[in-house]
């Protein structure tokens, strides 16, 4: 890269003001260079005051700049520029005002008149503080105030008027002034794309140094393939599957999403979507950015063995606003209001429209969604803040017919958090005090004949493991016959101290009561009607020169039965460390140890229906889920807003109880007795060992790359590529592939402003067949085992080993804005797999034993409108 150079150097001329009052000092300034060397922005990046800076920005109007080269080619680029403001008698580096204060030249003898006014964002109505107004025909300009506000004395006449804003578009008038009248004006600049879902989130956290990606913006709102719901982009991300494409369970480096944390406001919630196909469980104006780590997390974060998961929340308002939605998916309505200076709320709620649709269509059927939040922020000094946060979502799918009981599944959960965080003079400390409910309902247990005949398993099962293909249909293959219920307090507390520069401390505790009801009715899994977790943790982040280094430890006791019951502490050390190589390379490495109790994940054939609400308390006989985890690579800042990373993992997997595999059988089957011609009757065995075969060993291991061209032009996106194995070690079986390991994902989006109004997007994804166990009429291969089906024989067992078809789909995504002084609305048309692929999910027998392919075209489109006001 060959860095510009400056060819037209510029003296700015001395305000008269900080000239009579012998003001010095220096004015650094953020230049925007075009292709061709002009500068197209000014940012202040510091000052001494006094008119200084406006001076200084004056300057750079004339000011002209060789290009910035890349491989050759004339780029857009960044430099910070210093003017130097001495008087001539020590510097000749600023030349005197053109009117000297004692009246060197003649002033205009005519009355004057003002221009006076505000500059606000187009759309939002939002004050721009430190907008520059420059004014041509005088060479001279003022900045807005916090309010947006400017005031100009003018001799009459007319005047060319241009505003810059840092990421806005550029703003041109024409403005006539009159002899002793005030001209009063609002001008209304229109933002670029990387600013116009702009938030800060409160609160912040240690920071991660592997594998994290943070998207805000644009970034969440316009990707392809996600319906317009932000905290879908998870789907997207490195080292995430799913059991089916399209489908919102994500299933990270080879972990059930029960193992995985999911957060939203810093609170832990049990699910992150509504149903299969809905959208997260928050409003999307709620949510202001996500952090996605597959892995190597801090300290902070505990009790889950799998990825974290944040959906951050927006700050509190600084002025009124509502924003609406309404699309085939869902309504949704935001509202965010400043009561006073020191009070602000803002609510939000949504409703599943889809389901409107689908009861229309089918009177019997029952589809239901919707979720709210409630924050309110109270200022009570400068160094308090008060929080107090709530918000739910539940869920209702199945069918109600006119002469039986309603066949409906329910689930949803609620969360409240009253938060105190108080700023100290080199740290802050912050405390919650928690309460949660969430729980699951099936429906009631419906009383049907089954149908007589063979049953075909599906894919519900690894590969190798449940019961042989001819197997009878189990007597009850029905939902679930139990709820399940979760209700806590929690008392949580962290904070950060930094004596030195350089060093951060950072720790905190907490404690959760917790009151379970969700039993399996086995007698060998433990249930809990009450239980105590109580955790600690430390870290310190300590950045010597180019290092970062990040070690820390984790505690958490887990007393399942107050009186008596199970009892289990983990120890977790965790340790990160960062090198910046140069100003454009870093390498990261993180290695721990994460534990967590045992969560119950529901899968439905090919399917993964949890992690469900309400399903926790039960099994910690059986000892904690773990998992060691090793992860480095390297990251890179390259030209043209693009980062780079590479970075390679291992896990060791524990799982003492592993509930995917509940209903399977975990040995080898047995051909059929050729007197009966059924499978021979089992010896009977204890729940105990039954479940000893749910034990689980395993490990996952791979490399993932991601290319991100970051928000901030007209053109961003990611290209991401994992490649990884999943495998478990399974009782009387061996190593197989996970459930759901799929070998390579490749995920690519893209998204394009054309113009000011429109923005086209594409993403493609692509993954490779999961395992499943074939089943086929060839003669078996050795450590296959003959089944006989009426009078022909099938092969059954691991050792065929067979995958799943490989996958792919295209997303289209169309937006167009129509922006307003004070609000604006999009038009957008959402299409998932657009190309209209069969994706197989299974393979079933047919009546002649031949396997036949469960596929279907997963196409969801979507059409809405979304306004702000």
């Amino acid at each position: 890269m060959q860095r510009p150079r400056l060819l037209k150097p510029v003296q700015p001329k001395y305000p008269p003001k900080a000239w009579e009052a012998d003001i010095e000092g220096n004015v650094v300034l953020l230049l925007m260079l075009a292709v061709d060397g002009r500068v197209m922005e000014a940012e202040v990046v510091s000052t001494p005051g006094h008119g200084l800076e406006i001076a200084a920005i004056v300057a750079t109007k004339t000011m002209r700049f060789s290009p910035a080269l890349i491989d050759g080619k004339p780029v857009k680029v960044r430099v910070r520029y210093t003017f130097r403001f001495r008087k001539p008698e020590k510097a000749t580096v600023a030349l005197p005002p053109e009117r000297a204060p004692k009246g060197w030249i003649k002033a205009d003898p005519r009355p004057k008149g003002t221009l006076k006014g505000a500059v606000l964002q187009r759309g939002t109505g939002r004050p721009l503080k430190g907008a520059e107004v420059y004014l041509l025909d005088l060479d001279s300009a003022v900045l807005t105030d916090k309010e947006g506000r400017f005031s100009k004395d003018l001799s009459p006449g007319g005047y060319a008027v241009t505003i810059r804003v840092p990421g806005h578009h550029v703003f041109q008038s024409l403005e006539r002034v009159k002899g002793r009248q005030t001209v009063k004006v609002k001008y209304y600049v229109e933002p670029k794309r990387n600013q116009r879902y702009r938030t800060i989130v409160w609160g912040s956290e240690g920071k991660a140094t592997v594998g994290r990606t943070t998207l805000a913006d644009a970034e969440i709102y316009e990707v392809p393939g996600t319906l317009g719901d932000p905290i879908r982009v998870v789907m997207l991300m490195p080292g995430v599957t799913t059991s089916v494409s399209g489908v919102g369970y994500p299933i990270v480096r080879g972990v059930l999403p029960a193992d995985t944390r999911y957060e939203v406001d810093g609170v832990n919630v049990p699910m992150l979507y509504h149903l299969m196909l809905g959208n997260s469980v928050v409003n999307p104006r709620y949510t202001t950015g996500i952090t996605f780590q597959p892995g190597g997390y801090g300290a902070e974060h505990g009790r889950y063995p799998g990825a974290l998961i944040q959906a951050g929340a927006a700050a509190k308002p600084e002025q009124m606003l509502t924003a609406g939605d309404l699309s085939i998916i869902h309504t949704s309505l935001f509202h965010a209001h400043p009561i006073t200076d020191n009070v602000q709320v803002m609510a939000g709620g949504r409703l599943g429209t889809l389901g409107l649709i689908i009861e229309g269509l089918a009177s019997d059927a029952v589809f239901n969604y919707w979720d709210y939040q409630l924050k309110t922020f109270w200022q009570p000094s400068k160094r308090d803040e008060v929080q107090f946060i709530f918000f739910g979502a539940g869920n209702e799918v199945g069918e109600d017919k006119p002469d039986r009981d309603p066949n409906v599944f329910q689930l949803g959960f609620q969360r409240g958090d009253l938060r105190w965080r108080r700023t100290l003079k080199r740290g802050w400390f912050q405390l919650d005090l928690e309460a949660g409910t969430e729980g699951f309902e099936p429906p009631e247990e419906q009383e049907e004949e089954e149908p007589a005949g063979v049953k075909a398993p599906g894919d519900n099962k690894p590969p190798g493991v449940g019961p042989p293909d001819n197997a009878p249909a189990a007597e009850d293959d029905g939902p679930p016959d139990f709820t399940a219920g979760y209700h806590y307090l929690a008392l949580r507390g962290r904070a950060s101290w930094s004596p030195m520069d350089k060093l951060e401390l950072r720790g905190g505790a907490g404690a959760w009561w917790q009151d379970f009801d969700f039993d399996l009715g086995q007698d060998a899994i433990s249930a809990a009607p009450q239980g105590i977790t109580a955790g600690a943790w430390m870290e310190a982040e300590w950045s010597p020169d180019a290092w970062t280094i990040v070690p820390g430890v984790r505690v958490d006791h887990y007393r399942w039965g107050i009186a008596e019951g199970e009892r289990e502490t983990s120890v977790d050390p965790r340790f990160a460390v960062g090198y910046k190589i140069n100003s454009w390379l870093s390498a990261r490495a993180a290695a721990g140890i994460y534990h967590g109790p045992p969560r119950f994940t529901l899968v439905a054939g090919p399917i993964v229906i949890g992690p469900v609400p309400g399903m926790l308390g039960v099994g910690l006989d059986r000892g904690l889920n773990r998992t060691y985890q090793v992860t480095g690579g390297l990251e890179a800042k390259l030209p043209w807003r693009f980062q780079g990373r590479i970075q390679g993992f291992y896990n060791d997997v524990y799982t003492p109880i592993d509930f995917s595999l509940m209903g399977a059988e975990i040995e080898p089957p047995q051909p059929d007795d050729p007197a009966t011609g059924k499978p021979p009757e089992k010896e009977d065995e204890s729940e105990g060992d039954a479940l000893d075969r749910l034990t689980t060993q395993g490990r996952t291991y791979g490399m993932e790359m991601m290319l991100r061209r970051k928000l901030g032009e007209k053109v961003f996106g990611w290209l991401t590529w994992s490649m990884s194995r999943s495998e478990r070690d399974i009782k009387d079986i061996g190593t197989l592939p996970f459930l759901f390991d799929q070998t390579h994902v490749v995920n690519g989006v893209i998204s394009w402003e054309v113009g000011r109004k429109w923005t086209l997007g594409a993403t493609f994804h692509f993954h490779t067949g999961r395992p499943y166990t074939p089943r086929s009429l060839d003669p078996c291969r050795e450590g296959a085992t003959v089944i006989p089906v009426g009078k022909r024989d099938i092969c059954w067992g691991p050792a065929l080993g067979g995958r799943l078809p490989d996958f792919w789909r295209l997303d289209l995504r169309m937006q167009k804005r129509e922006m307003f002084d004070t609000w604006y609305f999009d038009y957008y048309f959402d299409l998932i797999n657009a190309t209209a692929n069969w994706e197989v999910i299974g393979f079933e027998l047919d009546q002649d034993g031949q396997e036949k392919a469960i596929e279907f075209p997963l196409i969801v489109p979507m059409m809405g409108l979304r306004g702000q006001f």
